[in-house]
């Protein structure tokens, strides 16, 4: 539905900046559309219980940026000017910030897990519940492995979504914002310049994010097929002994094993350009700190001080920048995995309830008239228009030739 939107934008005459900001609104708005509709079915008071999260998510963003400011007050109040007391009254003043750093974090993290793990609960019970009441054509159509992917990696990844990821996403442009207007207001050509390096990291982050959601669709695919044919195998291994070779069987397996672990090996690559892509920008920063900042100390434009809170801002800021890059990848992988919980809750294909409720037991003969069936969509009959008559008192048997199902394709 993105991609088709995303056509008719482009087709639209519309320029390449404005087409892209178009279909980045048109993904948001689905996207929070769909989440909406998961909370809908957890039936939880969510927006009071993020807002708790945030409160102390908010105080920590708050103490961690002011913590730095306390190194430049240090070195030119105390160290500059040989005050003992100015020393250790704000050593102790960053002391106590660092404590409350550490409690601040610990109670929202504690806060999320909470509300994470109540969601997963909810979910889960609530699919399984739907699982129960689907009938034999939903199982003909859906692989077992995709089922349990489902339960266990799509519902987990959407709890870090619901949770911790957006809301952080949120404090770190701040986090991240408030740290580019100090290094600012410190000294400008240093923060002009990284202000540039930022907008080339996201630029990198996205092209990156593009080709992780694009390995994330094609790894959980070959996982959830690979599991499922292992799990029917293994169940079914008795039987699959005697029609089929166990070489042949082996090889199969194997060569399919090898392709799923080489998927998530290049997936794992995607991953890591990421981060380093994050490592460069710090390395850079950095740099371009100490080369411009250090210029300023010897034209006294900035302190010793503020030179060294400079450069202890610039590498807090690798990992909100990390973390907006991760949080995006996050949000672009999440999609897929909150379409299928989606699905699923919503499927319509449900053993309906008869009304028909037999006082005594059952007697009389079994006809079948004009039968046609098939194991799932699409394939050819077993049998078309079977007409049968089996007499009561009599016993049945049914023969017919073996079919090697549980092969593994390549």
């Amino acid at each position: 539905m993105y991609q088709q939107h995303l056509n008719e934008v482009i087709g639209s005459g519309y320029s390449n900046s404005k087409a892209c900001i178009l279909c980045g609104l048109y993904f948001l708005e689905e996207l929070m559309k769909d989440i909406i509709k998961l909370i809908k079915y957890t039936d939880i008071s969510y927006m009071k219980r993020q807002i708790g999260c945030m409160i102390f998510l908010l105080l920590n963003t708050v103490l961690t940026l002011v913590y730095p400011s306390c190194i430049s007050v240090i070195v030119d109040q105390g160290v500059a000017k040989g005050s003992i007391e100015d020393i250790i009254k704000y050593s102790i003043l960053m002391f106590v910030l660092g404590i409350l750093i550490m409690i601040t974090n610990y109670v929202q993290q504690i806060k999320y897990a909470k509300l994470g793990r109540e969601i997963c609960e909810i979910l889960r019970n609530r699919m399984f519940e739907k699982l129960c009441k689907t009938n034999y054509k939903f199982w003909c159509e859906n692989r077992v492995g995709d089922i349990i992917t489902i339960l266990d990696t799509d519902v987990s990844l959407v709890e870090k979504i619901l949770t911790s990821i957006i809301s952080c996403g949120i404090l770190n442009i701040l986090y991240f914002s408030g740290i580019i207007m100090v290094l600012l207001l410190c000294n400008v050509k240093t923060g002009f310049l990284i202000t540039i390096l930022v907008f080339l990291f996201v630029l990198l982050q996205k092209k990156n994010g593009k080709k992780v959601k694009r390995g994330m669709s094609e790894l959980r695919e070959k996982i959830g097929w690979f599991n499922s044919e292992t799990q029917e195998m293994i169940h079914n291994m008795p039987d699959i002994q005697l029609i089929y070779p166990e070489k042949d069987l082996v090889n199969s397996y194997m060569q399919q094993n090898r392709l799923t672990n080489m998927s998530y090996i290049q997936q794992t690559k995607n991953m890591l350009e990421a981060k380093n892509i994050g490592w460069g920008f710090n390395i850079l920063s950095i740099f371009s700190v100490l080369l411009i900042g250090g210029y300023a100390v010897l034209r006294e434009d900035i302190s010793v001080g503020i030179l060294f809170s400079m450069i202890v801002y610039v590498q807090q800021l690798y990992s909100p920048a990390v973390a907006l890059g991760e949080t995006y990848n996050s949000i672009k992988n999440a999609q897929p995995s909150i379409l299928r919980i989606s699905t699923l809750l919503e499927n319509k294909e449900m053993v309906e309830e008869a009304d028909f409720c037999p006082e005594g037991s059952l007697k009389g003969n079994i006809i079948f008239k004009n039968v046609t069936f098939s194991y799932a969509q699409n394939t050819d009959p077993v049998f078309r228009n079977l007409n049968l008559s089996l007499k009561a008192g009599r016993i049945y048997g049914i023969t017919g030739d073996n079919v090697p199902r549980y092969i593994l394709k390549a």
